[in-house]
């Protein structure tokens, strides 16, 4: 499985409505870290559509209607994976012995005031991180981000609910995020953030969704799962 499917941008969003106050609009953010190895931008439209698009990856997403997709340019058009298909087909080669449920929580615990790119903000590293190391999350009250911090939210939410073996590892991640609008996460920092109109033809999809066989089939292809049901190593003697 490439490892950015089921990270920061592994695949997004559940319906959120906006906080702010007054008149909403769409929107555009930037994200950058590793020193710009990293650089993702979402597109937001003011009824919850969502693109969203990291530098390097061959894959982006689309939130429309309520549902999430990733899109896959190939050489003869672009193929449309439903990430509800998606997750079933990840669950299906988990092992049937696999302990699901309850997880070790991602804690992350209040580490001071801290500014991103002139916006201020509450830091929060790993429990157990070493103090003056790198914030893991910045979260800002800044009203004009809310509808960003909605937007981040359901983008964490769907992911670990695509993810079959998060369990609940994120839930104090996803309580803080819930405060305000992440300025900084896990490494990528918001650079940029403007208001701006958007055509419905950015969140069109470019054809119908696979069906379960044709996305298990692409799937395997881009080893974002294997072809046979996973089955956890034996100990025994």
């Amino acid at each position: 499985m490439k490892a950015s499917f089921v990270g920061i941008f592994s695949v997004f969003l559940i319906a959120c409505s906006a906080r702010a106050q007054g008149e909403a609009h769409d929107f555009r953010a930037v994200y950058s870290g590793g020193n710009g190895a990293l650089e993702m931008t979402l597109e937001y439209s003011v009824d919850g559509n969502l693109k969203g698009e990291t530098k390097g990856q061959d894959m982006w997403l689309l939130r429309r209607d309520g549902v999430n997709y990733f899109v896959i340019p190939q050489e003869d058009g672009a193929a449309v994976l439903d990430t509800r298909i998606m997750s079933k087909l990840m669950r299906d080669v988990m092992p049937d012995n696999l302990p699901l449920g309850e997880v070790p929580q991602l804690e992350v615990v209040e580490a001071g005031e801290t500014e991103i790119n002139g916006r201020e903000g509450i830091g929060y590293r790993l429990a157990g991180a070493p103090p003056g190391g790198p914030f893991f999350l910045v979260m800002s009250n800044d009203e004009s981000l809310a509808r960003l911090g909605d937007a981040m939210l359901a983008q964490v939410r769907s992911s670990v609910k695509l993810n079959p073996i998060a369990g609940n590892s994120f839930d104090n991640v996803l309580q803080i995020m819930a405060t305000g609008a992440p300025i900084s996460y896990a490494g990528a920092d918001l650079t940029s953030f403007e208001m701006v109109e958007l055509t419905p033809s950015v969140f069109e999809l470019p054809s119908e969704p696979l069906d379960e066989a044709a996305s298990r089939q692409l799937m395997i292809e881009r080893r974002m799962i294997p072809s046979e049901k996973m089955e956890l190593p034996s100990f025994d003697d």
